[in-house]
């Protein structure tokens, strides 16, 4: 991850594997590309294409727009990470396909000519123009003051200013450990969105279901048995993915990259996601006691019923033998 600036930083459990892929052409562009798989099952695919040493802010921008916006990029994302996921083989766990992807624009800048600090550098690269990926169209005037607000800085000639959907950063020393901390903090996003998404369609399976057991349900048969099991086996396997996945990663001190990590995720709304992972795990954890609650009452019900039945049986006897 390279040299962390100041104490602590954002430490990974499990580095993840990074391989080579060569070069994609795109759009008449010659990407360099590499993908690194992370422990918890996201593919990160990155396509890098220099524009040179003395690119102007327009060309940047403009580029920057077409290569957010292009569809290609998705489709040679999906097909590379499909190629990689079938080549690494056994080491893929329980494989399969999901239509969900986050795609991340960053324009690294190395220097910029009559910019003596970052702030002046983001000021005038009109970062604002390159967050928002609009080249041409003016923006509000207090759109450069809400992004300047939120810039990080660390040496008095770098700056980090991120968008949701895109980041720009002002780094002479050209160092990665920025863009490592980016995508680190998209892999997590990936990873909540799969699991918000993937909790959400057992719930609505586990409701239909329930709905279709409730016109089936007979003194001897309980059908909400299998479904109980069933809730509680959804609620224990994604209460521990989730947890795996919190555990990912962990913040140490306030360091810079801390610092970055935070603000990526905070402009991702990671936080509203993870909070609606947990709350439905909350609910599945209470739709799984309903269940098992129905199913002791109907056994309950059994039982009182044969207790019933033994009684009059037992009396039945009686009044044959008197």
């Amino acid at each position: 991850r390279g040299p962390e600036r100041g104490s602590g930083g954002v430490v990974l459990a499990a580095e993840p594997l990074e391989l080579d892929l060569g070069a994609t052409e795109i759009d008449g562009h010659t990407l360099a590309t590499t993908a690194r798989v992370f422990e918890l099952g996201v593919v990160s695919v990155r396509f890098e294409c220099a524009l040179g040493d003395h690119a102007d802010a327009q060309a940047l921008g403009q580029l920057a727009a077409s290569l957010s916006t292009c569809p290609e990029i998705d489709v040679a994302a999906r097909h590379l990470a499909a190629t990689l996921v079938r080549d690494l083989g056994d080491a893929v766990a329980s494989p399969h396909d999901t239509d969900l992807i986050e795609d991340f624009t960053i324009v690294r800048v190395a220097r910029v000519v009559g910019a003596s600090t970052g702030l002046d550098a983001l000021t005038r690269l009109d970062a604002p123009r390159l967050l928002l990926a609009e080249p041409e169209r003016p923006l509000a005037d207090g759109a450069l003051e809400t992004t300047l607000r939120r810039a990080i800085f660390y040496y008095r000639d770098d700056a980090v200013a991120i968008g949701w959907n895109t980041a720009v950063i002002v780094d002479p020393d050209g160092g990665r450990e920025v863009i490592d901390v980016l995508e680190a903090a998209n892999a997590h996003l990936l990873e909540l969105r799969y699991y918000d998404a993937l909790v959400g369609r057992e719930l609505s399976r586990i409701y239909d279901a329930a709905a279709k057991a409730r016109r089936g349900s007979t003194l001897l048969r309980s059908p909400y048995a299998p479904l109980a099991r069933r809730a509680a086996l959804v609620f224990v396997e994604m209460s521990d993915l989730y947890d795996r996945a919190d555990r990912a990663l962990t913040l140490v001190g306030d360091s810079y990259t801390v610092r970055l990590y935070r603000e990526a995720t905070e402009r991702f709304r990671s936080g509203a996601i993870a909070a609606s992972v947990r709350e439905k795990l909350g609910t599945l954890s209470r739709v799984s006691e309903m269940l098992e609650g129905e199913v002791g009452r109907q056994r309950a019900l059994l039982l009182e019923v044969a207790v019933v039945g033994l009684i009059l049986l037992e009396f039945t006897v009686g009044l044959l033998r008197h």
